[in-house]
């Protein structure tokens, strides 16, 4: 037994040695296999190196349209997520009607996962250059929202700006030029108007580009026409507000989400809740802090009010005082220049009477020295006589005392002179003493002889003396009535000079009086009337103080960006597209791969029957096409993917450069949609080639080795159709015989050709509907040219009478009062955001907006219920007589009643009759919208009305409808661009699919054409004889393909349509005109290739026998 067991396990090794011979056996073969069969795919690629191009193309377009346009939308993302944290773009922005404090700063800061708070001022300003107006919009630089720099540097002092790149090209300004800013002064009538800038003439110092408006469009504003074209930065030590305009916030680990993302919205919509929770709270310290700082100034205002009035009314007391006191001067004057005039008139005429009286005495003082002469001088000859007699004998003595009394007298006379001096008076008096002393000599020494003639001279001398005293008194009297009478012409003339002058100055005071009576009177009517104006003044302040309504803050994230949003929903719209183009390109990809797989098998099933015949396994033979299909697949995904993800994000970057100002594109190479484009094409390209070997592979290796029986000729429908049959030529015959002898390739030509132009339509039909958006929008259903807002606070009377001069006004056709506020509808937990609409008078909404539903027909608008715009019932799945739930701006939430649906294609509606509004609302209806249509004004007359308008005091903003269609077309056009790319990509797919197709053709029918070659046929009527079954097919294809465009391009239009737009479902006639072309010259094209083909045909060789 022992030995039994010993030989049976010597037996067992024996086996297992023989066995694992065998294995190193086989595996020797299968490396040699491997390797051989590995070298004959090689061989096959050269060998056949237009159907392994062909299927290189199929994965090429495949994954790089796939890859490109799936990455697309992530790049970018991307690109504004690395721009914005790049730049410190904020998280969350708050507003407030009334403005922010650094107390509402702290307390956001406080809330959690804040990280930072901004408080920072915007200012909408004019900047007039060359008689042209441009609205600019005011920023500060700041940490957070941080410009590019592109050009320039930064501004260093309150007096220099950064300007954006338009703006000098407008303005045709450079770095270094000065601009003057003129601001819109304050609007807050409590207090006095500040100036918002500290300086106004700035220097450009350089060009920057804003996180910001990453669109051209920039917002509206109250200045202009109602549009903000261009923003600049200013340092913000320019600025005096005490109050910040807008706060931006930073959230603390937001950088660690990418922007818009769900996560993202998530973080960031928890953070604006939580400022929800402080807004009431902070609304009320602002709200009573305003009160409370406008009663302390209306209180300051009232005092110093008190204080002038008092003052002023003090001065005007003062001078009326003043006035009734000169008045009191000048009568006083008067009566002293009238008594005075009295006195001297009667002492002027005691002067004359004088005068009178001095003139008779001295007349009769004349009479009696005449008389007295006569008689004097008759005593003097009769003396004389006497005297001669005496004086003989002292003839010596006399002469001498004569000389002696002559000097005497004239010194006595001299003496007698008032106006003598006192000097010579003394001279005088000395020599009247000698004098005297030498005639008390003489006399003494005379005595004796002039005792006799003694009495004579002395009666002589004093008869003498008498008569000179008495002529001397005559002239004396005489010379004083003189003075006197020249005394009183003169006093007369000096009195009557001195009246004549008091008077004078009294005419001059009153004048003065007068005067000032009229400035008084004009000062108290100035008074009087600044004294109305500031009670006026104070009443409205109290007035406005009573209507000063709570604050409201906005909490706003970077959706209600327009440029940020606009981007995102691009971004959308390129990820819908990319999810629905790419699914006809696999599908595509499977049925040239399977075609062309299919072809390459039935070439070499001989070749196949053999391995087969030899034992080889289904996978060995399987590996050579696998192997084939695989590095084309492969080659051609990666090509593509590098084709994709580089080329493809960039030129649809390059055109929404167009309208937004980014940064370059972030191309970021996404291992995702590799893989899954890889695996896609992978499945679609390699699975059809396994189905296509594995169904040869069931056939027995006998049946394999013989060439596949050719296809027996039927007789065709048409054949049975006798009149029209009979009518066919040889030519045509064969040709539909052929079309239905080859049932596979007809259906795969047809199948191509049909999802090639189905592509090519869509793209069209696409590009129609995007472009229908507008002109149904404000056209069809909104038939205005401007939107007015009003004020919020301007008052009934002052309203009605701007509306009906507006009315009034010659270039306005059309005007309609509506009360227009946003808010969210709702309904089975799906909101979106609306602007509910109320007209004034619901017939009068006719004429600027056409209420249709979907069958056309109008709609009235009336108490039974609201309508609703179609996209908004579509979104929260609502239909008439649904109740939806709505939420003004104000909070309020209703439930209201669907009355109809109507038409719309941008943004989302609620109409609500007045009566109904007031019914719920229970407030009563006012006005804030005007909707105006005007009398076919150019664009230039439209901007010109929107600036007379802006400039009214009851008017708020004015939209333009041209700038809202503008700037709706520039976001359209965008999407355009992208629909380009697509139809192009189409029409490659196109020829790619035709020329494959034509390849298999000529493949499958070589012994065929060369058989008809041999027999006579030119290359023309061979190809003839080739191209009528392509044309046939193309036709049918194309045709087809119509139908399928159609249909394609509304299942595009419901996946890629965003919330806010409704595509209109329309394809004009030219885009199938379009479709068709683009086919037929691919198709043209093609047979061209085919041409040349079938001329390089090898009779000789595509005869031989296959036996």
């Amino acid at each position: 037994m022992v030995k039994i067991k010993i030989l049976k396990e010597v037996d067992w090794g024996w086996k297992i040695k023989k066995e694992n011979h065998k294995c190193h056996l086989n595996g020797m073969k299968n490396h040699k296999l491997k390797k051989a069969l590995l070298k004959d795919s090689f061989k096959e690629i050269k060998v056949s190196y237009k159907r392994f191009i062909s299927i290189l193309l199929m994965a090429l377009l495949g994954v790089g349209f796939f890859a490109g346009l799936r990455a697309t939308s992530p790049d970018m993302v991307n690109t504004i997520d690395k721009y914005f944290k790049d730049q410190n773009v904020y998280d969350i922005e708050v507003l407030s009607t009334l403005g922010l404090t650094n107390g509402d700063l702290e307390a956001i800061k406080n809330i959690e996962n804040v990280e930072q708070v901004y408080g920072t001022y915007s200012k909408d300003s004019l900047i007039k250059i060359n008689d042209k107006e441009i609205v600019t919009k005011i920023l500060c630089l700041e940490e957070v929202n941080k410009p590019v720099i592109i050009e320039g540097r930064e501004p260093q002092n309150k007096a220099e700006c950064l300007v954006e790149e338009g703006f000098l090209k407008n303005t045709n300004k450079k770095i270094g030029d000065k601009i003057q800013v003129e601001l819109e002064n304050t609007d807050d009538e409590l207090e006095e108007n500040q100036k918002f800038l500290k300086e106004k003439e700035l220097t450009i110092v350089g060009i920057t580009r804003s996180p910001l408006y990453i669109s051209r469009e920039r917002g509206t504003s109250k200045l202009g026409s109602g549009s903000i074209n261009y923003y600049i930065y200013i340092s913000k030590e320019n600025v005096s507000s005490e109050v910040f305009t807008e706060a931006y916030v930073k959230l603390k680990d937001s950088e660690k989400y990418k922007t818009s993302t769900n996560r993202y919205e998530k973080y960031v919509e928890e953070t604006k809740d939580n400022i929800e929770n402080i807004k009431e709270e902070r609304q009320k310290a602002r709200y009573d802090e305003l009160i409370g700082e406008a009663n302390s100034k209306i209180a300051e205002a009232e005092e110093k009010f008190n204080s002038e009035k008092q003052n002023g009314e003090n001065q005007i007391k003062d001078a009326e005082n003043k006035i009734q006191n000169g008045k009191d001067e000048i009568n006083k004057g008067e009566n002293e220049i009238a008594n005075n005039d009295a006195k001297a008139k009667k002492e002027f005429a005691n002067a004359e009477q004088q005068i009178k009286n001095a003139k008779n005495t001295i007349k009769n003082n004349e009479t009696q020295y005449e008389n007295k002469k006569v008689e004097a001088e008759k005593g003097f000859k009769e003396a004389e006589t006497q005297k001669q007699n005496l004086q003989a004998t002292l003839t010596t003595l006399k002469n001498s005392l004569n000389e002696l009394n002559n000097k005497y007298n004239e010194i006595i006379k001299n003496l007698q002179n008032p106006n003598l001096p006192e000097a010579q008076k003394q001279i005088l008096e000395k020599a009247k003493v000698q004098l005297e002393k030498q005639k008390s000599q003489l006399e003494t020494n005379q005595k004796t002889v002039e005792a006799g003639i003694s009495k004579i001279e002395n009666e002589i001398t004093k008869g003498k003396q008498e008569l000179n005293n008495a002529k001397a008194q005559i002239e004396t009297a005489k010379k004083t009535l003189s003075q006197k009478e020249k005394q009183l012409a003169s006093a007369r003339s000096q009195a009557k000079l001195e009246i004549e002058k008091a008077r004078n100055k009294i005419e001059e005071s009153k004048k003065e009086i007068q005067k000032a009576e009229e400035e008084l009177q004009k000062s108290r009517e100035e008074f009087d009337t600044k004294i109305k104006e500031a009670e006026g003044e104070l009443i409205d302040a109290k007035e406005k103080v009573a209507k000063i309504e709570n604050p409201t803050w906005y909490i706003l994230d970077r959706n209600q960006n327009v440029g940020y949003a606009s981007f995102i929903q691009d971004t959308e719209s390129i990820e819908n597209l990319s999810m629905v183009f790419p699914i006809v390109f696999f599908a595509i990809a499977i049925l040239v791969s399977l075609t062309s797989m299919t072809r390459m098998v039935e070439e070499e099933r001989q070749e196949i029957g053999t391995l087969k015949a030899l034992g080889y396994n289904k996978f060995h033979i399987s590996l050579k096409y696998i192997i084939y299909s695989s590095l084309a697949c492969i080659i051609g995904a990666i090509i593509g993917m590098n084709i994709g993800f580089q080329i493809l994000p960039r030129i649809i970057w390059e055109m929404y450069e167009m309208m937004y100002t980014m940064p370059d594109i972030n191309i970021l190479y996404n291992y995702e949609y590799s893989v899954i484009g890889l695996a896609l094409i992978y499945i679609c390209i390699v699975g059809a080639t396994i189905y296509s070997i594995l169904r040869e592979l069931r056939e027995m290796p006998a049946t394999l080795l013989r060439p596949k029986s050719p296809k027996l000729g039927k007789r065709v429908l048409l054949e049975r159709i006798t009149p029209i049959w009979k009518r066919l030529n040889f030519s045509q015959k064969v040709t539909i015989r052929n079309i239905f002898r080859y049932k596979k390739r007809f259906l795969m030509t047809i199948i191509g050709i049909f999802g090639c132009t189905s592509l090519i339509l869509a793209g069209f039909g696409l590009k129609d509907s995007i472009s229908k958006i507008l002109p149904y929008q404000y056209g069809k259903v909104f038939d205005y040219d401007m939107e007015v807002t009003l004020k919020s606070s301007l008052e009934e009377e002052k309203k009605n009478n701007f509306i009906t001069n507006l009315k009034n006004n010659e270039k306005v056709n059309d005007l309609v009062e509506t009360y227009m506020l946003s808010g969210t509808a709702n309904k089975d937990e799906k909101q979106q955001d609306i602007k509910i609409i109320v007209p004034k008078e619901s017939e009068e909404l006719e004429k600027v907006i056409k209420l249709r539903n979907l069958e056309e027909e109008k709609i009235n608008l009336n108490k039974e219920g609201v309508i609703i715009t179609d996209k908004l019932a579509q979104l929260i799945n609502a239909k008439i007589g649904d109740t939806i739930k709505v939420k003004d701006s104000n909070e309020v939430e209703k439930e209201l009643k669907i009355k109809d649906i109507t038409e719309n294609y941008i943004a989302h509606y609620i109409y609500i009759s007045k009566d109904l509004y007031e019914t719920l609302y229970q407030e009563k209806y006012d006005t804030n919208v005007l909707l105006m249509q005007d009398k076919d004004l150019s664009e230039e007359e439209e901007k010109n009305l929107s600036k007379e308008l802006v400039k009214q005091n009851e008017v708020s903003t004015v939209g333009l409808t041209s700038t809202m269609m503008k700037t709706l077309d520039d976001t359209m056009g965008s999407l355009n661009y992208v629909v380009i790319i697509l139809i192009v990509s189409a029409g490659l797919l196109a020829f790619v699919v035709l020329y494959n197709l034509s390849n298999v053709n000529i493949s499958e029918r070589i012994r065929e054409l060369a058989t008809i070659k041999v027999l006579g046929f030119y290359d023309k009527e061979v190809y003839d004889y080739v191209n009528r079954e392509t044309t046939l097919l193309t036709i049918i294809g194309i045709i087809l393909g119509l139908g399928g465009g159609y249909l394609l391009n509304f299942y595009i239009i419901g996946t890629c349509e965003i919330d806010l737009l409704r595509f209109v479902k329309v394809i004009d006639p030219l885009s199938y005109l379009y479709a068709i072309l683009i086919t037929v010259a691919f198709t043209i094209i093609v047979n061209i290739f085919t041409y040349f083909a079938l001329k390089k045909i090898d009779m000789i060789g595509s005869l031989k026998s296959v036996e």
